[in-house]
């Protein structure tokens, strides 16, 4: 079906970016939230992008309540945390054979699939960093040229509204068509579970927990563990084109010389340049004292672990010690890497 009628809903530090420049490459598209001084500052001021771009573009920014009609196609944004709410609104406002695009974290499909159906969820991963400023603004946090997109559908097929969804967003930047679409969700959960796991715990950027060779151990096991269920769950491991080589040669070391050539190098090239700056957005929601999506990210590395034998004892204590960030325990700070010290280097000595 052609995408005549576009929502985006949920738009945060992501949404607004994507919704600025779908916006600015002509499209007719409302941007929905929850944050009524967000819409307010987006329809006087336009959606103001700062940081590694700078421009402002007018948009049409509503509140759910707000939403007249049916859309073709959702472009859903919002955490997870918020499903309960926000799908039972994208549905009732679901053109007949409408779609809507599942942007977030974790593998969030099934939430979706199982009230609209697989045939008419669409997924994509975000491969580019962002962080909320204020009521119409965010900032781009990874450098411009690197900004892409993952889509695909839960089956695998290339069907004309993936192919439209990949014109849409390549008013944005590059969009690529995936064929083996949950393998590339756990390549980006990858991602989440080791940088996002360590950013939110420690309050800190993705670079510095590149630069220190503590945290950075921690999220090299952290990577390791999400391979090890991957495999365990029976999907394919990812190829990575940035190393040119699969994610499981990347990161299951079993020793340290294979830890070196493989996972260090990999860290460094891939979260090395243009995504030094971002941070988590878990990190984000925790400094506002929100609940954040841990559950969606090391919580279903370490669920899925448990479901297939694979021990995740690192995801483990992520999920542990942000769940006392939000029960007001501790905070994000570099004092809770002490928590990784029985971590640091035992399991590798005794492998």
């Amino acid at each position: 079906m052609a995408f005549n009628r576009i929502a985006l809903m949920g738009t945060g530090s992501l949404g607004t970016i994507l919704g600025a420049y779908l916006s600015k490459g002509g499209v007719n598209i409302d941007l929905i939230d929850v944050n009524q001084a967000h819409v307010d500052a987006l329809n006087k001021n336009g959606a103001h992008v700062i940081g590694t771009v700078d421009i402002t573009v007018p948009v049409h920014a509503i509140t759910p309540q707000e939403m007249e009609g049916e859309y073709d196609l959702f472009l859903y944004m919002t955490k997870q945390t918020y499903n309960d709410t926000a799908i039972p609104q994208m549905v009732s406002h679901l053109a007949p054979g409408g779609y809507i695009c599942v942007f977030q974290n974790g593998i969030p499909e099934d939430a979706v699939s199982k009230v609209i159906g697989e045939e008419h969820t669409l997924g994509a991963t975000v491969g580019w960093g962002a962080t909320w400023i204020g009521p119409g603004v965010s900032e781009a946090t990874t450098i411009e040229s690197d900004w892409y997109f993952n889509i695909g559908t839960m089956n695998g097929e290339i069907t004309p509204e993936l192919e439209e969804l990949k014109a849409l967003l390549e008013n944005m930047c590059r969009a690529n068509i995936e064929t083996k679409w949950m393998t590339a969700r756990w390549e980006k959960l990858l991602a989440n579970v080791a940088m996002s796991g360590m950013s939110a715990c420690l309050g800190c950027t993705f670079g510095d927990v590149l630069d220190d060779p503590h945290s950075l151990l921690c999220a090299q096991h952290l990577a390791r563990e999400c391979v090890r269920v991957t495999k365990g769950l029976g999907y394919e491991c990812a190829y990575n084109e940035g190393i040119q080589t699969t994610i499981d040669k990347i990161f299951d070391f079993h020793n340290e010389q294979e830890k070196k050539m493989g996972s260090d190098i990999a860290f460094m090239v891939v979260w090395g340049t243009g995504h030094r700056a971002s941070k988590a957005s878990m990190l984000q929601d925790l400094e506002k004292g929100l609940k954040c999506e841990v559950d969606a990210i090391n919580g279903v590395l370490s669920s899925s672990g448990r479901k297939c034998g694979v021990p995740t004892p690192v995801s483990d204590k992520v999920v542990e010690i942000i769940h006392e960030i939000q029960d007001g325990k501790r905070t994000p700070c570099w004092d809770n890497l002490k928590e990784f010290d029985m971590f640091d280097g035992v399991e590798i000595r005794q492998e």
